[in-house]
């Protein structure tokens, strides 16, 4: 028991307490990052659902609808359909991040307009 008591007193103590402290504010803050972009996406989603917008059918759409898409342009609209055409129809809204020019900023932007 001594032996703890000493190692609390010491430098080491102190070094070891403080770093753990900044592992969990390291972690809390990844955490809730994660957290705000699950909420922001999921307001969005249900604000756009309660305008009822047509949703854009990503396996069918042509380059002229895939436009307006927040986002989209020209080039990422003929990615998106030679993409479809290079390996088939899209299983899932979240495949399309596949796709060269669409991140996940973007595919957040957009999932709420998309469907397969």
């Amino acid at each position: 028991m001594q032996k703890i008591y000493e190692f609390f007193k010491s430098e080491k103590a102190i070094i070891v307490v403080a770093f753990v402290f900044v592992l969990i504010i390291i972690g809390y803050s990844v955490y809730d990052v994660a957290l705000d972009k699950t909420d922001r996406y999921a307001y969005e989603k249900e604000k756009i659902e309660s305008l009822q917008v047509e949703l854009v059918n990503i396996n069918k759409a042509d380059v002229e609808t895939l436009c307006e898409l927040p986002g989209v342009g020209e080039s990422t609209a003929s990615e998106i359909i030679k993409y479809r055409t290079e390996n088939g129809k899209f299983e899932s809204t979240e495949e399309i991040q596949e796709v060269k020019g669409i991140g996940f900023q973007d595919y957040i932007k957009i999932a709420p307009l998309i469907t397969v």
